[in-house]
């Protein structure tokens, strides 16, 4: 008997037929407690890739090849200026949600300082050639209430491009200020906050902030991305670390340079199996 485990007693009640009946209940109780304590717990994150790379690429198929861990991917054509058609997008994206994994289209704002007609303009396009699931925003500020050149707050000009997400194709809407916020005001904003997007195991144990509002969301809607990540066991420590800081969306690779975000990691198979 494992020693950690409680017992598992029972009284017997007259009647051979009603004590066999209750000692089989009491049997199949103490197993299913048993398979608890010796069953690992799965993960609660699950892999978001920010995959800057072709779609239907080698690279992009190993991800895509993957749906029980990853549930999003991301089509960057050009920084997302790329507005042609291409066929094999198309079909990479469709192979890709067939399998139920979203994708999104991406589009840079410049911190609030790219004119926001340009960028409907650009998730406009995005939207018609992919039908796609939502928008990655990238180069979101961290403040909520600086002023754009446009007349308006941050706040204001990120309302407006997630309102025209959601209303336009009921898409997802995804910020990126890379950063956590002193509050949550993003959060009225954005279906997805990254909050973390920096290179090195030591950056993500030591730099990260762990903002106590962020306990208070679902753990889906917060993304973290880590790159320059060498050693397998220090992916591990980020996923762990990940989890009691309220995330459910991570991306670990040991990729680096201009672009991280264009290869697999060495341990790819291994972080995909954490899930």
């Amino acid at each position: 008997m494992n020693p950690l485990l409680p017992p598992c007693p029972w009284t017997p009640r007259p009647g051979p037929l009603a004590r066999r009946n209750r000692r089989l209940l009491q049997i199949a109780v103490c197993f299913a407690v048993a398979l608890l304590a010796v069953v690992p717990r799965a993960r609660s994150q699950t892999i978001a890739v920010p995959s800057y790379v072709q779609p239907g690429s080698n690279v992009w198929k190993s991800w895509a090849g993957y749906p029980q861990a990853v549930k999003i991917m991301i089509v960057n054509l050009d920084n997302g200026d790329d507005t042609s058609f291409y066929p094999s997008v198309l079909s990479a994206v469709q192979s890709a949600q067939a399998s139920g994994i979203k994708v999104l289209g991406y589009a840079y704002t410049d911190y609030g300082r790219r004119d926001p007609n340009t960028v409907e303009e650009k998730i406009a396009a995005a939207e018609h050639n992919y039908a796609l699931d939502g928008i990655f925003l990238d180069e979101a500020p961290v403040s909520c209430t600086a002023a754009t050149p446009f007349g308006e707050t941050n706040l204001q000009y990120y309302q407006g491009l997630s309102s025209y997400i959601h209303n336009e194709f009921s898409g997802i809407a995804v910020l990126n200020p890379g950063t956590p916020p002193a509050t949550d005001c993003w959060m009225s904003v954005a279906d997805i906050l990254v909050i973390f997007e920096n290179g090195g195991i030591t950056s993500y144990e030591h730099s990260y902030t762990d903002m106590p509002w962020v306990h208070t969301y679902p753990a889906s809607r917060f993304w973290n991305l880590v790159y320059s990540v060498a050693k397998q066991k220090d992916m591990q420590a980020a996923f762990s670390l990940a989890q009691q800081r309220n995330i459910g969306l991570l991306y670990v690779t040991s990729d680096g340079g201009s672009n991280p975000w264009e290869q697999l990691p060495s341990y790819w198979s291994a972080e995909a199996a954490l899930k």
